[in-house]
């Protein structure tokens, strides 16, 4: 088992807002964190990799108290993506990709999986959020930590960088790779996730397989609105119900 959690609790100030959390994340497993904004899906993030202290209960990584880990042997372990850093230094994206510590893979194969060849040599800062965003996955890409963390990683992206980011979580899946996603498209969640940790108000949460919990009667109280599934020919997708009930 890659990662646990045990009575794991979160406070940001002084609001409590996740209580007695326990979690097993297997390798090869994708975990999508899913909630409302506020309840704790970045926190808990910055939690299991070992940068913020819990309130009470423990991480443990490969059987390990995540904090009795050096930051050099949780970066050898945990990649993470969260908000995109500054763009200020000047850096080309090829220059960024080849400052990437701890590579296990060819920047210039990163360039290509994530559709970057053609903007190698431009300058971070005159990219747009989206194509900065593939340079930051890119860069995760490179890294051959077997949990990745990943806060919003669709956020900004296109609808056909999305589904070739999708794409890459299931491959790495495939590989042994264990994953812990947030993500605020309930679609992309139901496409991708073995395993879901919803989040709400008043330190509510549920866990268990995806298939069982991204469902409308599931979600709807946990995101107050009311939601449905559209079933196309091959694959569903979850969706709010802009009409209002009759």
């Amino acid at each position: 088992m890659a990662l646990v959690t045990r009575e794991l609790s979160l406070q940001r100030g002084d609001r409590l807002l996740v209580e007695g959390l326990g979690i097993g994340v297997e390798a090869g497993e994708i975990w999508t964190v899913l909630g409302p904004n506020g309840s704790g899906k970045s926190t808990l993030l910055l939690t299991l990799a070992g940068v913020l202290r819990p309130a009470a209960g423990e991480v443990i990584l490969d059987e390990r108290r995540i904090d009795r880990w050096s930051s050099g042997q949780r970066g050898e372990r945990i990649a993470w993506q969260g908000a995109l850093p500054s763009a200020e230094f000047g850096f080309t994206v090829r220059e960024r990709l080849e400052l990437v510590p701890q590579q296990a893979r060819n920047p210039a194969d990163a360039l290509r999986r994530l559709d970057l060849a053609t903007l190698a040599d431009r300058r971070l800062f005159e990219l747009s959020a989206g194509e900065r965003q593939r340079v930051e996955l890119a860069a995760l890409w490179l890294r051959d930590a077997p949990l990745w963390l990943l806060d919003e990683p669709t956020a900004h992206l296109d609808l056909r960088h999305q589904v070739v980011f999708l794409d890459l979580l299931r491959e790495e899946a495939r590989a042994g790779r264990s994953l812990i996603v947030v993500l605020h498209d309930l679609t992309q969640a139901h496409a991708i996730a073995d395993q879901a940790l919803i989040l709400g108000d008043d330190v509510f949460h549920r866990s268990g397989p995806a298939a069982e919990l991204l469902r409308p009667n599931e979600l709807r109280d946990v995101f107050g609105t009311r939601l449905h599934v559209a079933q196309g020919p091959e694959e569903s997708a979850l969706l709010p119900a802009y009409h209002p009930p009759r």
